[in-house]
């Protein structure tokens, strides 16, 4: 696993990337990173025993140009209690 996130489109036999970032704060200042195992990197919070809404932030970084369309990637969230 790296830090980087990838954004895919599949258009014939082509695969076409964007990269892009998550960040927990909306002035883009407190990156997620990805972690390989738990208890490595991420980031944590500490409920309250209440609902809580937790915000993430995407920024795609200037790049190349790619073809127009629909870019989709899976983040996956993991919750201990």
């Amino acid at each position: 696993i790296t830090n980087q996130r990838r954004l895919a489109q599949t258009i014939g036999q082509t695969d076409y990337f964007v990269d892009y970032l998550l960040f927990s704060d909306p002035s883009y200042s407190d990156r997620y990173e990805a972690f390989p195992e738990p208890g490595a990197g991420g980031l944590s919070y500490q409920g309250a025993g209440q609902y809580q809404q937790i915000s993430i932030y995407g920024e795609i970084p200037p790049q190349a140009s790619q073809p127009n369309g629909l870019y989709t990637d899976i983040v996956q969230v993991r919750f201990d209690y």
